[in-house]
């Protein structure tokens, strides 16, 4: 998936994988940002882990599980 914000580009990769148990699903957003942010983009990732990646994780949980 792909997506382009005013100052984002995000590239959602996901890969599922078939296992005795059931499906791994590996869930990955590559972001890249433009202007001033990208200088404090290292900065934040902490913080866009925590809180945008678990919106995604209980999203795509969610979707799963319907």
């Amino acid at each position: 998936l792909e997506g382009r914000g005013e100052t984002v580009s995000a590239v959602d990769e996901i890969m599922f994988k078939s296992t005795i148990e059931g499906t791994v699903v590996d869930y990955t957003a590559h972001l890249t940002f433009d202007n001033w942010i990208r200088f404090v983009a290292p900065l934040m990732a902490p913080l866009l882990r925590r809180l945008v990646g678990k919106k995604a994780l209980d999203g795509l949980v969610a979707a799963l599980e319907s």
